[in-house]
């Protein structure tokens, strides 16, 4: 099934009750995919949204964006000509041009990014795996899953910057032709200053009894995430509206989930209003998914989205197939005509 998609390109829609290819195949324009992926490639122009998870597979998007609802596992391979949005990674291989997403953790796998590497949660992982990215990474707890293997992130430019929340054993730290390694739970030499603050900060680096570490000793990371959220629901005859304001995340999707999907009429024509909403992480994007999938999908459009909201929904693909307006009345004429 085509439909005809901002970006130009077309889309098709591979449904759940589809088959996938045998082996390889190859679509001309952004593409749907409304089911796990396994043991199989599949390579688009534009971009590749999965409504599940990868097993054993090949996803590559030449010119676009790849959006996993949920995760790749099991020897995948991802590619993408911009970004990868992915719920978690285990036993696969990412390699994006710009930004990689993970909402929760990055497991025996290898990771590029021609930009940064990002793990969203408070308490997302990356161990056992080898991360590298040119400007720089934002993660959470690296290592501390077991022995089996290190892990290994690098920021290959001077100027990058790693920063995370705990450091556990038989990590490897490297920034440009600055190398740091963790032996016996500690920094070895200097943390580098550059105009852009510390190359590396730490809240804690994870030590036996026996080590001489000292985490007061090693810079902190700003916390300036917070988590406040609200949404409002008004229900016309026709319309119903959801507006949305501050951060849409992970702390914050379930409660959005359950009440807008009860709230809206499927033969409603739905608007999200985003003038206020500040941040959208990629577990919020996944909710604005869900609400898309559930509804008659010709009948929805965002409207008022800040330029970093709008970014978001490009750089992910989203505002390819959903309709993303200035103002409100742009929306409604879009979808009522």
């Amino acid at each position: 099934m085509l439909l005809h998609c901002q970006n130009e390109l077309p889309t098709e829609i591979i449904s759940a009750s589809e088959e996938l290819p045998s082996y390889s195949g190859f679509y001309g324009g952004n593409l749907i995919v409304e089911q796990d992926v396994t043991d199989c490639r599949l390579c688009a122009r534009g971009n590749i949204h999965v409504y599940g998870q990868a097993f054993n597979c090949h996803l590559h998007s030449e010119q676009g964006s790849v959006f996993l609802e949920y995760g790749a596992f099991s020897g995948s391979h991802i590619s993408a000509g911009t970004n990868i949005y992915v719920r978690s990674v285990s036993h696969a291989t990412l390699q994006a041009r710009e930004d990689v997403v993970s909402e929760s953790s990055i497991l025996y796998s290898n990771v590029d990014s021609g930009r940064c590497i990002f793990v969203e949660q408070e308490d997302g992982r990356v161990a056992n795996s080898t991360l590298c990215a040119a400007s720089g990474m934002f993660l959470s707890v690296v290592g501390g899953v077991d022995d089996s293997s290190p892990t290994r992130i690098r920021v290959t430019h001077d100027g990058g910057f790693i920063r995370f929340a705990e450091l556990h054993p038989r990590a490897f730290v490297e920034i440009g032709s600055l190398s740091k390694r963790i032996t016996d739970h500690y920094f070895v030499g200097k943390v580098k200053q550059n105009p852009q603050g510390l190359v590396i900060s730490c809240h804690t680096v994870v030590e036996k009894e026996s080590s001489d570490a000292k985490p007061s000793d090693l810079p902190a990371v700003e916390n300036t995430e917070g988590t406040s959220f609200d949404f409002s629901v008004r229900n016309d005859v026709t319309v119903c509206t959801i507006t949305l304001k501050g951060k849409l995340q992970a702390t914050t999707v379930e409660e959005f989930d359950q009440s807008c999907l009860r709230a809206v009429g499927h033969e409603q024509a739905l608007l999200l209003d985003v003038r206020d909403l500040s941040f959208l992480s990629s577990a919020g994007l996944r909710s604005i998914l869900v609400l898309w999938k559930s509804h008659n999908q010709k009948k929805f459009a965002i409207f008022g989205a800040q330029p970093f909201i709008e970014n978001v929904l490009e750089a992910s693909g989203f505002a390819s197939y959903m309709g993303v307006y200035q103002t409100r009345d742009e929306a409604l004429r879009s979808i009522l005509g």
